[in-house]
């Protein structure tokens, strides 16, 4: 999404969509390297009591009446790999431009882990609780976003990240092909055509660009 924030929900979250999402709840409790971050440690969150302790606690509103709340956690995370299977994690694999490996086989995401500061999710309204996906991936450019998190732990070479989009006429819960998302930089042999780039005007938030003009055609 276009907010800086990765949020989910986590196993406390009654009547948040579990029939409808691709993923069950995230049950923080079975993780070894799960933990909720402290008071002075709140990234986009505000300290707050939540179940009787002190915790970040972090929601966000939208236009069409959906809504989430949720608290700040960190834990171990990697992007990809088999689909509701954990693979074992030995570190972050290259944090250098030479990369030598065709990372494209999902087994070798886990050699990409890093810390995730993220939002574990106590109560979803709205779309979140239909919607086929699981929560949301915050993408803009700040220091909490998902991609910019992976670069700031060396889990990737560059502040970099490209968006290939195709479509599907139907949607499954146990996965759909819609494109790919490449972390790092770019992966030519997604493109028919050379990459053509815009400067973004902001330093940080939304991404904005000069619009020059807009052109359309037949079809």
């Amino acid at each position: 999404t276009g907010s800086g924030v990765t949020a989910f929900p986590c196993h406390e979250c009654k009547g948040c969509g579990d029939s409808y999402h691709t993923d069950k709840y995230f049950k923080e409790s079975k993780s070894k390297t799960f933990r909720p971050l402290e008071c002075n440690e709140c990234a986009r969150g505000t300290c707050r009591t939540m179940g009787g302790s002190k915790k970040c606690r972090i929601s966000m509103s939208y236009a069409e009446g959906s809504s989430w709340s949720a608290y700040e956690a960190m834990d171990l995370c990697y992007a990809g790999g088999p689909h509701d299977v954990a693979l074992s994690v030995d570190g972050p694999m290259t944090n250098t431009e030479n990369i030598v490996i065709d990372h494209i086989n999902p087994v070798d995401a886990s050699q990409f882990a890093f810390e995730l500061a993220f939002g574990c999710q106590v109560s979803i309204t709205g779309l979140f609780i239909t919607q086929l996906a699981d929560g949301i991936m915050g993408m803009e450019n700040e220091n909490t976003a998902f991609w910019k998190q992976m670069h700031l732990k060396n889990a990737i070479p560059r502040p970099e990240f490209s968006l290939c989009f195709s479509r599907s006429n139907e949607a499954e819960r146990d996965g759909t092909g819609t494109g790919a998302m490449t972390l790092g930089g770019v992966d030519r042999r997604l493109h028919l055509s050379p990459m053509v780039f815009a400067k973004n005007v902001k330093e940080s938030g939304v991404y904005a660009v000069h619009l020059m003009a807009v052109y359309l055609r037949d079809g």
